[in-house]
């Protein structure tokens, strides 16, 4: 008998035009998970400014109805939830090509 954990995804969508072109990717992907937290977009000021994207929109590209996908805008927000559901999941992967890690490591005194 195998037995499944939990599952909690943290990710960070880097770059506005990257994320507009995988977004149906990125919604199946994060759709996968037990819960997925999207953290708020990353993006390097000055570039990409005529693209109008959020993390919101992967959470309405995902379809979900269910509340397993929630997305933020405000990095206050995003880690007050995480704080929540931490202790419920087994697993914990960070995906994404922003801060999010150096966040988290910062946030948790994480030394690796």
């Amino acid at each position: 008998k195998q037995i499944r954990e939990k599952e909690r995804r943290l990710s960070q969508p880097h770059q506005k035009r990257r994320t507009q072109e995988n977004l149906d990717e990125l919604a199946r992907v994060l759709k996968l998970s037990d819960q997925s937290l999207v953290a708020p977009l990353y993006f390097v000021a000055g570039r990409e400014d005529d693209i109008e994207i959020s993390s919101m929109d992967i959470v309405i590209a995902t379809k979900d109805e269910t509340g397993k996908v929630v997305a933020f805008n405000d990095w206050q927000l995003f880690f007050q939830k995480f704080d929540e559901l931490v202790i419920k999941y087994d697993i914990v992967i960070i995906m994404g090509a922003g801060d999010l890690s150096q966040k988290v490591k910062e946030k948790y005194k994480f030394t690796k």
